[in-house]
């Protein structure tokens, strides 16, 4: 763990420290103690249990504290949260780190690497090779439409108009499909932002191996906040609710074909609800750890009798 961060005085007037402190005043003060834990790097492991034992062994916080802290920094875009091989991650954007960070040296950043795996759908990602391979795609789809044009010459007889809410997608159009595209929805795969960052938050925590069909997850995200609103459903709620599924199919060891698809989960027969509440409240069965580690806090197992 590092020993050694700078803070400015600037973390005093930043909006995006501000706008989270008007929603969690506590999580926007503890934020310095978390700079302290990024690496050379900027970035460090974001399980709250380690958090805890590592920046916080002296506060009375729960580990369920310290991960609504850590989902309430991704929402508001002060850091990025990310899992790999089921690990949870915290990262910030590198040109900042090193902007107030500028006692590490460039060779070592250069030479040397991060203990943690790099993000790869950071905000601040290069994404110069995805525009480009875009383009390349789209000149394809547009000499695709030429030949097309050359090969079937239209009829010169009247046709009618095509319907104003309908329009023929220019990759099916060879086909003969149409696809809504008024219907206001978020595209499949959207760019930088495209998705609210509180929905942003759930994807991330729900379980990686099942995160498809995001547009569906999305449509039905929307619907339940609707109506749930009246009952006091909020996105954080769904958050946690994502999260503590994705603790409880880890800790189960199920496998992917038997985890719900995100749409599913948040489908009108409401399966999340039974997961807002933590984990422990719901009477999950122990981490099979639990029980080797049992004998080593029972006296009269260790001792031989109750040492009272």
């Amino acid at each position: 763990m590092a020993r050694k961060r700078f803070v400015t005085s600037e973390i005093s007037t930043d909006r995006k420290i501000a706008k989270l402190a008007e929603k969690n005043p506590v999580a926007a003060a503890l934020w310095p103690w978390f700079i302290t834990a990024f690496d050379d790097w900027g970035r460090m492991s974001a399980d709250p249990v380690e958090v805890k034992l590592t920046v916080f062994p002296a506060f009375n916080f729960t580990s369920e504290q310290i991960a609504e802290f850590i989902q309430l920094y991704h929402q508001h875009e002060i850091a990025h949260y990310y899992t790999v091989n089921g690990k949870e991650y915290l990262a910030v954007n590198p040109q900042t780190w090193y902007k107030y960070q500028t006692y590490i040296r460039k060779e070592k950043i250069e030479k040397q690497k991060s203990r943690y795996p790099e993000p790869e759908d950071a905000p601040w990602m290069d994404r110069s090779d995805i525009n480009n391979n875009l383009a390349t795609i789209n000149v394809a789809n547009q000499q695709f439409d030429n030949d097309l044009a050359t090969i079937n010459v239209p009829s010169p007889s009247p046709s009618p108009s095509p319907s104003p809410s309908r329009k023929i997608c220019t990759v099916c159009s060879a086909g003969g499909e149409t696809h809504d595209t008024d219907n206001g929805e978020a595209p499949e795969t959207p760019g930088v932002n495209e998705y609210p960052a509180d929905f942003e938050a759930f994807w991330q925590a729900y379980p990686k191996a099942r995160r498809k069909e995001k547009r569906a997850a999305y449509k039905a995200w929307k619907t339940r906040l609707k109506q749930g609103k009246a009952q006091g459903l909020t996105p954080d709620k769904l958050i946690a609710a994502a999260r503590h599924y994705a603790a409880e199919m880890e800790a189960k060891g199920k496998e992917p074909e038997f985890i719900k698809l995100p749409k599913t989960f948040l489908g009108p027969n409401t399966p999340f609800e039974e997961y807002i509440d933590p984990p422990k409240e719901q009477g999950l069965d122990p981490p099979k750890a639990w029980n080797k580690l049992r004998k080593y806090i029972n006296p009269e197992e260790v001792f031989g009798h109750d040492s009272g």
